[in-house]
């Protein structure tokens, strides 16, 4: 694949939000391949976080697809977080939590910021390291 492409998406808020950006990463369905499912993903945790955690009213959503990686970056008006408590397994019988944990399990990289905006970041490799990626994510659910 020696194609690249690029997707900025702004959308409102809200329990929608999550679906609106994964039918819009829908377009670049020639340059994901088969790290769709783990692209859908995790934009879904990160949108979903965005929505729960930052109470945002808007988010933009950036995705860029080459042939080495799909990077994509979850930012809003938000105050961000603590990276140093990144990815802890919420405790036993909690109903929620999980959402950076599996994007520690499924993304080669990530990370998180905060400039004017806050921001969520990953990386997922085309030619991922020696793992299971499908077996990352069972581990988690």
């Amino acid at each position: 694949m020696d194609i690249k492409e690029s997707l900025t998406l702004r959308l409102s808020g809200g329990p929608k939000a999550p679906a609106r950006a994964r039918k819009a990463c829908a377009s670049l369905d020639c340059t994901l391949g088969d790290l769709r499912g783990d692209v859908d993903l995790l934009v879904s945790e990160l949108v979903s976080n965005s929505v729960l955690h930052a109470h945002a009213d808007h988010i933009e959503v950036q995705v860029d697809a080459d042939p080495e990686r799909v990077r994509v970056e979850v930012f809003d008006p938000g105050p961000g977080f603590d990276e140093r408590g990144r990815a802890r397994a919420p405790a036993a019988g909690a109903e929620g939590g999980y959402g950076l944990v599996i994007v520690e399990q499924v993304a080669d990289r990530w990370g998180a910021r905060r400039d004017r905006r806050a921001s969520v970041w990953f990386e997922i490799d085309r030619d991922p390291p020696a793992r299971d990626r499908e077996s990352a994510v069972v581990a988690v659910r």
